[in-house]
């Protein structure tokens, strides 16, 4: 947690600035804090890229090329070259490392290697690409948002920035306005160790649930799908309208930093997911524009369109990583499998993408070094 001493100098600093809004302070900060990312490639790890990085920086390499792959992302990240930012799954996995000290360790690395940027929540990102993909017609430009956009601050990742939580008293606009930019500042300067140092009730995981939930899901209306066309769309579908009330909100955002006039979009909410799944099969400027709900979707239906194959809880997080790493980054190091399945199929999502995949370590070094031979 911050210490006191620099949340009440946030409190006396935002005391002196009653004219600037919360909300113009909060997107002052992150549009500053954007900037400074600036001119880095992004490189995506899956949890076991991370483990066996912090195997590594405690000197026992579980195989020399991760101390050499260490290095070269060190040097990447300290010449300004490169970041390794998490998404919220990277920190879900990270928090289920039993041992303490193991678990602070590796935030630590986190850390010091993602420059303080992570990627937006999975349901958040989802819904600004939509509302880009949407409000783009309004504008005719390049659909938003764009990749600058969807890295966060760390303490940001999963905390609604625009809202206080509940407070046992009603305080006049001026004081709330204070402590809610009080309230950002430290979400902005959260930490993955302080993330992950936070106590959280002791509970079942729920992906185990949640993949008996798609399994079941799936049974029930395989016979529903006659195409592999109608499956994707139908994912497709599913991904917005779980996304629907996030949307909404994602669309008047970004209509009033456009500075477009309300009711800008003739279409309404429940109208959304139908036209998001029609662009999809029709268009590869809308795959580009909704990239992670796209690889998302593709692997759902591939996984689906094998009917012999079954959901695993850890399928939800490879799938989520999957999606941050192709839509938004410039490297993904995985495994073998997630890595093969990227690569196959009808939709052979690891070739429609400009990030690269890699599984193995000495291919990692390889390709960390391209990207820092090749910095434009």
């Amino acid at each position: 947690m911050r210490p006191t001493s620099e949340v009440r100098a946030s409190f006396r600093r935002h005391k002196g600035q009653a004219g600037i809004s919360a909300r113009a302070y909060r997107q002052q900060r992150l549009e500053r804090f954007r900037r400074g990312l600036l001119g880095r490639r992004a490189i995506y790890l899956d949890i076991n890229y991370w483990i066996d990085l912090q195997t590594a920086a405690g000197g026992a390499p579980r195989r020399p090329e991760f101390s050499e792959l260490l290095s070269a992302l060190r040097a990447g990240v300290a010449s300004g070259a490169l970041m390794c930012p998490p998404s919220f799954s990277v920190l879900l996995e990270l928090g289920k490392q039993r041992d303490p000290a193991t678990r602070l360790a590796t935030a630590r690395l986190v850390d010091e290697l993602c420059c303080g940027a992570g990627l937006m929540a999975d349901d958040d990102l989802v819904a600004f690409e939509v509302a880009g993909l949407l409000l783009s017609t309004v504008v005719s430009q390049r659909p938003l948002p764009d990749r600058v956009r969807v890295w966060t601050p760390i303490g940001c990742m999963a905390a609604d920035t625009g809202r206080l939580p509940p407070m046992p008293f009603s305080p006049t606009p001026q004081k709330r306005q204070q402590i809610e930019k009080a309230f950002f500042d430290t979400l902005l300067n959260a930490t993955v160790e302080e993330v992950l140092a936070m106590e959280h009730p002791e509970r079942t995981s729920p992906w185990q649930d949640l993949a008996l939930t798609l399994n079941e899901g799936n049974a029930a209306h395989a016979h529903e799908i006659d195409t592999f066309e109608d499956l994707l769309a139908a994912e497709a579908r599913g991904g917005a309208e779980a996304s629907a009330p996030m949307i909404a909100t994602a669309v008047e955002q970004l209509r009033l930093e456009l500075g477009l006039p309300p009711g800008v979009l003739r279409t309404t909410a429940p109208e959304w997911p139908r036209i998001v799944a029609a662009a999809l099969s029709q268009s590869e400027r809308a795959q580009e524009a909704v990239p992670s709900l796209y690889i998302r979707s593709g692997l759902h239906a591939l996984l689906r369109w094998n009917r012999k194959q079954r959901f695993k809880p850890n399928d939800i997080f490879d799938f989520s990583h999957a999606a941050a790493a192709l839509g938004y980054c410039d490297l993904f190091l995985t495994e073998g499998p997630l890595k093969d399945m990227l690569g196959r199929g009808p939709l052979r999502l690891a070739s429609a993408t400009r990030c690269k995949v890699v599984a193995a370590p000495a291919e990692a070094v390889a390709a960390v070094q391209a990207l820092l031979a090749n910095q434009d």
